[in-house]
């Protein structure tokens, strides 16, 4: 039967058909034709192993396969994940207040820690109005208002930060020391002695001082270096971060420049100019 389909394929119309259109299709003419069709096929069964890579394949091998096909999406992803330059900094400002805070129990530490108590809120409210009572006493307008204009820097640059403490958490280094907790978000807060940010005594010490060394020059040396010692101690003694201090020193001298540009400017306030000094000296 086998040898009768054989006789029937060569000498029927149909087999002859058939074998010429084989054979003409495996040609050398031909071969190039084939060979991109085999290529495309096998592109094709590529593309659908990765489609369900996921499905037949673990997914270490999956992984590694995207990755050796397309190298630059996974160098993309990478650079997606890696850490921005906010974390980066805020990692910085807390490296630095841990090794700062290493030394807080330092005996100068804890001087110079006590006697920057001072300008906390209290402390340089009594500061302010005993420069407002001395004016009042010698009978020195100047100095009156110089104790006023502190008073409401004072005032200002405290109400400002009571204002983003409130709304703002931030763990202190000491307690990120001994505790091992950390927080930095955005959220209501107690508003005071459980957040660092901004820093409240160098805010306070920057307005007054600010004020002080530009209405009266020759307190400018003294009261700049309080302010400078009273920020620079709180990092060291735990209290702060260096963002905190920059942050507050900033607020206090914009409460100080605000006072000043805002400020009515009155008769006792003016300098005397040489007319008013030649009539008062006759």
């Amino acid at each position: 039967m086998i040898r009768a389909g054989a006789d029937f394929r060569h000498r029927s119309p149909v087999g002859s058909c058939v074998r010429t259109t084989v054979d003409e299709s495996l040609s050398s003419k031909n071969l190039p034709t084939i060979i991109a069709s085999v290529s495309h096929a096998t592109s094709f069964i590529a593309g659908t192993r990765k489609s369900f890579a996921c499905f037949i394949v673990p997914a270490e091998w999956a992984a590694q396969d995207q990755q050796e096909s397309d190298p630059m999406e996974t160098n993309s992803h990478e650079k997606k994940v890696s850490p921005d330059a906010a974390s980066v900094v805020e990692e910085a400002d807390k490296e630095v207040a841990r090794s700062a805070a290493r030394h807080r129990h330092h005996p100068v530490v804890k001087t110079l820690g006590t006697a920057s108590e001072i300008a906390d809120q209290i402390p340089l409210s009594i500061v302010c109005a005993a420069m407002i009572g001395a004016g009042a006493i010698t009978l020195r307008p100047q100095m009156t208002q110089v104790g006023l204009k502190m008073m409401t820097a004072h005032v200002l640059a405290n109400s400002v930060k009571r204002i983003i403490k409130n709304n703002f958490k931030r763990t202190r280094p000491k307690v990120m020391i001994e505790e091992q907790t950390y927080e930095c978000e955005a959220g209501e807060s107690e508003g005071g002695h459980d957040t660092s940010f901004p820093s409240g005594h160098t805010a306070g010490a920057v307005a007054v001082a600010t004020v002080m060394a530009r209405d009266l020059p020759q307190t400018a040396v003294p009261a700049m270096a309080v302010a400078a010692m009273i920020a620079g101690i709180q990092v060291p003694r735990g209290k702060h971060y260096p963002i905190d201090v920059a942050a507050g020193a900033v607020l206090g001298l914009a409460a100080a420049c605000a006072v000043h540009a805002f400020w009515p400017q009155g008769r006792e306030t003016r300098k005397p100019t040489a007319e008013h000094s030649r009539l008062a000296a006759r």
